[in-house]
């Protein structure tokens, strides 16, 4: 992302339903993300979790926590209530970004995540309402965590066999389980993918699958790597209007 940042900073990156950044407007916020996350509490290996639909609140919070040295893992935003709780307590969790339209059923399952310190929440709750008990987490709204003004690079101490990121299977047949990716891990599987594929900075990829998924994810770290563009969708649920998307966007 930085390079691309830096080689085409004006280049659109990510167009998501009429949002449309750059490279450089996704790297400045994934670093004043990447500061505040500091500032909550968040420490090299730790683990921040990102809770939402295919948004671009959910593209940068993957990349600040990286930035902040963090591990992220991306949880589907149609889990259900227990299995949310599960996957925070089973990797220690102690941020969580998500959207205020999912604070009604996760208030709950974050109730009993003791490790859990940060709720970063995008989108606008109707009545902001504190946990219940003064010891639960801090919340912070979306522009609050990007209002300091720091959008420097945070310095980083992560090297290439640490934890970058947790992708939980779906927990159909029992407990979800965290398969466990270094950065070395992600950028050799990016790096073979884009090669053989033979990507360019003129590609722009359309996908419908949710970042939870490793392929969903994987679109945005490879077309950061080749400097494409991601045309991001929440579902292949209506054909007609993906078909149509894919013909506007080219």
């Amino acid at each position: 992302l930085e390079h691309s940042a830096e080689r085409l900073p004006q280049k659109t990156a990510l167009i998501c339903g009429n949002t449309r950044l750059s490279f450089a407007e996704i790297n400045d916020a994934a670093n004043s993300l990447a500061h505040t996350l500091r500032a909550s509490g968040v420490a090299r290996h730790d683990r921040v979790a990102i809770l939402a639909e295919n948004t671009p609140e959910a593209v940068i919070a993957v990349w600040a926590a990286l930035k902040a040295d963090a591990v992220f893992l991306v949880i589907n935003p149609t889990a259900k209530a227990e299995k949310i709780a599960y996957i925070l307590n089973n990797c220690r969790t102690s941020a969580l970004v998500t959207h205020a339209s999912k604070w009604p059923f996760i208030s709950a399952a974050i109730a009993g995540v003791p490790s859990l310190r940060t709720v970063i929440m995008a989108g606008t709750m109707q009545k902001r309402s504190e946990p219940n008990c003064s010891c639960g987490p801090a919340l912070l709204e979306w522009r609050e965590a990007l209002a300091h003004g720091l959008n420097t690079r945070p310095e980083t101490r992560a090297i290439d066999i640490d934890l970058a990121a947790l992708i939980y299977t779906s927990g159909t047949t029992g407990n979800p389980k965290g398969v466990m990716l270094t950065h070395r891990n992600m950028v050799s599987a990016s790096t073979s993918i884009t090669t053989y594929l033979e990507n360019r900075q003129e590609d722009i990829i359309l996908s419908v699958l949710p970042l939870s998924f490793d392929y969903g994810l994987y679109q945005i770290i490879m077309a950061a790597q080749f400097g494409g563009t991601v045309v991001l969708e929440r579902s292949f649920t209506y054909p007609y209007q993906t078909i149509t998307r894919l013909k506007e966007e080219r």
